[in-house]
C-alpha cells in the first residue's frame, strides 16, 4: 500500500537526528542502573532502553552503549582524561561482579539525571556526586538508593552484542518498595510518578490519568463466537 500523500517518508540514515527514531515506539521509561566496582565503589547511570523481558523467573533487560564518549551525542573527548574508547562503567562493573540494581526514576530522582548521565572517570562515586545516599541490598553487593521508592536487585544472566551496544539481561532476585507504592498487595510503579523520555532532546513525559480496557480471557472466547 502506498504511503498517504500527506505523510513524510524518512530514511533512518538521512539525518543524524533520526538516529533517535527508535524512540517513536516510546516514550521510554527511565531507570537508574546501579552497579559496583570490584573495589566497592558504586556507580549509577540512567537508561531509557530498558524493559521487562520475562515473567518466570522475572527478568529485565536494558541496552547499554559500549563506550563512554561519543561526539555525536555531545561529549567532547578532549575535555576528559579518559580515552575515547573507554568502556562504560556499567559494562565494566556488570562483567566483573555479575550484579546490578534497577531503580525506576520517580519525581524525587529526576533532578539527579543530568548529573548521573555525565561520563565521570571510572571509580567516581556518582551517587555521592548526585547527593544520593545508599542502603545495603539483600541478595546482591550493589547498594540500593535510599531515596528510591522501588528497587529491583538483579543478577546478570546474559549479554548480547547489538552493533555498538550490548543488550544486558538480568534476573530479579529481590524487590524493595516503599509502603506508599503498594496497591492491592503488590508494588505499583504508577504510584511513584515515573519519568519517560521522548523522541526529541530535552523532551520528557509523565503518566496521564489511568484508563481501563477490558481484556478477554481464553474462557470468554466461546461466548464471543456465539455473538
Amino acid at each position: 500500500m502506498a504511503p498517504n500523500t500527506s505523510s513524510v517518508s524518512l530514511e533512518p540514515g538521512s539525518d543524524p537526528r533520526i538516529a533517535r527514531i527508535a524512540r517513536l515506539v516510546g516514550p521510554n521509561s527511565i531507570s537508574l542502573v546501579t552497579t559496583v566496582s570490584p573495589d566497592g565503589v558504586p556507580n549509577a547511570a540512567p537508561f531509557s532502553f530498558i524493559m521487562p523481558c520475562n515473567y518466570e523467573p522475572p527478568m529485565v533487560c536494558f541496552v547499554c552503549g559500549q563506550q563512554k564518549h561519543y561526539k555525536e551525542f555531545g561529549y567532547e573527548p578532549s575535555k576528559s582524561d579518559e580515552l575515547l574508547d573507554t568502556i562504560k562503567d556499567t559494562l565494566v562493573n556488570i562483567k566483573a561482579t555479575g550484579e546490578f540494581v534497577v531503580t525506576p526514576v520517580d519525581r524525587r530522582l529526576r533532578s539527579t539525571l543530568m548529573i548521573l548521565e555525565k561520563p565521570w572517570r571510572y571509580g567516581t562515586n556518582e551517587l555521592k556526586k548526585a547527593g544520593l545516599t545508599t542502603a545495603p541490598a539483600t541478595k546482591v553487593r550493589v547498594p540500593l538508593i535510599r531515596e528510591a521508592k522501588i528497587s529491583l536487585e538483579c543478577r546478570f544472566t546474559q549479554m548480547i552484542p547489538i552493533r555498538k551496544m550490548q543488550l544486558i539481561i538480568g534476573e530479579i532476585v529481590m524487590i524493595h518498595a516503599a509502603s506508599e507504592t503498594i496497591v492491592n498487595g503488590t508494588p505499583d510503579v504508577a504510584t511513584i510518578g515515573p519519568t519517560f523520555e521522548g523522541m526529541h532532546e530535552h523532551q520528557y513525559f509523565e503518566l496521564g490519568p489511568p484508563i481501563t480496557l477490558t481484556r478477554h480471557r481464553p474462557y470468554d472466547y466461546d461466548e464471543l463466537t456465539r455473538e
